[in-house]
């Protein structure tokens, strides 16, 4: 039932998608909005709209009363061409050694939406609030059948996914000298994850795909406290400073598993769907209606747990202002003919060696929660990922000209990141590699009322280095099966590596990550902005 083990792996990954990121991070792209995604990033000393909640609450202290909405759009573009490794002996009519056909994610460009809104309670203290959400893929899937003959190569990694995440903020900036602000907020992140894959049934040589086991996790996670810091200096007329400085706890979720036996068969490849034998671990008896005790119990069968990385940046903009408007509010489209920003940035990413993925056992470590369909089986108790991320570095180069001052102004921005991920432990889930951004936009402000409603739009191309693992003697991730050792040790094992293959227990002993995995994206950001 190993099924289940590894869909909780994947469900993992979607509570890893989940993490409010905005600086090097994995879990993201940089960056949400349409001011910051034009200027390539390169907006903490610059940022002009309420979202500064999230990402720098100090600039609330110069913003006053204003409301702000913007929405990004991602085109993920990725292809998997996976190489067979020499050791995997599975019946899948490829030869070892050999390239698998090459597959294609399937991503939906799904509006990703940042709301904010700023209040001036008193002279230089400014209360601001937003709901912002991931800037990644929320639905996206890849082949399961490429034809009758022919699985998914990339099925073990992940096949789909489909989430609903959210993290509502309350922060409040405020001007302690007429050159420094800070600022602090509190914010938490709720979400729905539903993430699809494969799993072994059997850990055995000459396994045939009619073996394969699809999983699909629902887990939620209603609860993840976190905040940032930030302070923003003006130490001359024509430089800003800022620094920002964001922790979180640890992702805690729960949730269960609906599996398909027998999927992989020309029969589903061809639409027929009546040989699958369907479980769901949220029902007492795990969905085998043959079952009279309850294996399963009242649900909630995995708990899945992982860190999230600190996250910093510090900038310094070069600006030159006009003799500013007699008004207390930050407007650079009237004050300021240009500027140009440089961010440093930093996410702790190896924080996620590990995402802990457990299950009800024993004190062997043998499963206590039994599949349907699949007699002898269970889930084991400890089903955790290997990610092995580095910590990142970036720099954001970008800045506005003022085409006609309180009307027009266009930008653009340049950004790199370095590389988090080693080739062994590459994937389709998240962008591990290096990863190079341009990006250009601009803003138009219309009239309305007496300040006038900014209209921003931006376009970002995301470059990202291949990620290639591709001789089939390398060392890589292993799939997920549903026994312990491959072959059987003569006592029966739970825990640590197979006494007989030196592997560790519940996988594979060859891995399905090998090959070239291709990436980029195209993203378009819209914003609206209005103070009063």
């Amino acid at each position: 039932m190993h099924p289940f083990s590894r869909s909780r792996g994947i469900a993992a990954l979607a509570l890893l998608s989940a993490a409010p990121a905005s600086a090097s991070s994995v879990l993201e792209y940089p960056d949400l909005g349409a001011v910051q995604l034009g200027r390539g990033g390169a907006w903490l000393a610059y940022a002009n709209d309420a979202s500064a909640t999230f990402f720098n609450p100090a600039a609330l202290a110069r913003l006053g009363d204003s409301v702000s909405l913007s929405v990004n759009m991602n085109m993920h573009n990725a292809c998997f061409t996976r190489r067979k490794a020499t050791s995997d002996l599975s019946d899948d009519n490829t030869t070892r050694g050999a390239a698998y056909p090459q597959v294609c994610a399937d991503a939906t460009p799904l509006p990703i939406p940042a709301l904010g809104a700023s209040f001036r309670l008193a002279t230089g203290l400014v209360l601001g609030v937003a709901v912002v959400a991931p800037n990644g893929n929320p639905k996206e899937s890849w082949p399961e059948f490429v034809s009758k003959a022919t699985m998914g190569p990339s099925r073990y990694l992940l096949t789909s996914q489909n989430n609903v995440i959210a993290f509502p903020t309350i922060g409040l900036g405020w001007q302690v000298t007429p050159d420094i602000a800070i600022g602090g907020a509190f914010t938490w992140g709720i979400g729905r994850f539903e993430m699809a894959t494969t799993a072994m049934a059997l850990n055995a040589d000459n396994r045939e795909p009619g073996n394969d086991v699809r999983a699909t996790v629902t887990a939620s996670s209603w609860f993840v406290p976190g905040g940032n810091v930030s302070v923003l200096a003006t130490p001359t007329p024509w430089l800003d400073v800022a620094a920002w400085l964001r922790a979180s706890a640890p992702i805690n979720a729960k949730g269960d598993v609906a599996s398909d036996a027998y999927y992989y068969t020309p029969q589903v490849a061809s639409g027929n769907l009546s040989g699958v034998d369907k479980g769901d671990s949220s029902l007492a008896n795990c969905g085998d209606a043959s079952r009279t005790d309850t294996p399963c119990g009242g649900g909630n069968n995995v708990t899945v747990k992982l860190a999230l990385p600190v996250e910093a940046r510090i900038a310094f903009r070069i600006h030159n202002a006009r003799t500013p408007s007699a008004t207390t509010s930050f407007d650079p489209l009237r004050d300021e003919p240009y500027d140009l920003e440089l961010d440093l940035t930093y996410a702790q990413n190896s924080v996620i060696d590990t995402i802990q993925v457990r299950f009800p056992g024993d004190s062997s470590g043998r499963g206590l929660v039994t599949p349907p369909g699949l007699a002898g089986g269970s889930i084991p108790p400890n089903a955790d990922l290997a990610k092995h991320f580095k910590d990142v570095y970036g720099v954001r180069i970008g800045g506005d000209y003022v085409v006609i001052p309180s009307v027009m102004a266009v930008r653009g921005g340049l950004f790199a990141e370095s590389n988090a991920q080693s080739p062994q432990y590459q994937n389709i889930d998240f962008m591990g590699k290096s990863r190079f951004g341009m990006a250009a936009g601009l803003t138009y402000r219309a009239p309305l009322g007496e300040k006038g409603l900014d209209l921003s739009v931006a376009y970002m191309h995301l470059f990202v280095k291949d990620a290639v693992n591709d001789d089939p003697n390398s060392p890589g991730v292993s799939a997920l099966a549903g026994t312990p050792c491959n072959p059987a040790t003569s006592t029966p094992q739970y825990t640590g590596l197979c006494g007989t293959s030196g592997n560790p227990v519940y996988r594979s002993n060859w891995p399905v990550n090998l090959g070239r995995i291709v990436q980029s994206v195209n993203s378009l950001a819209l914003s609206a902005a209005y103070r009063w």
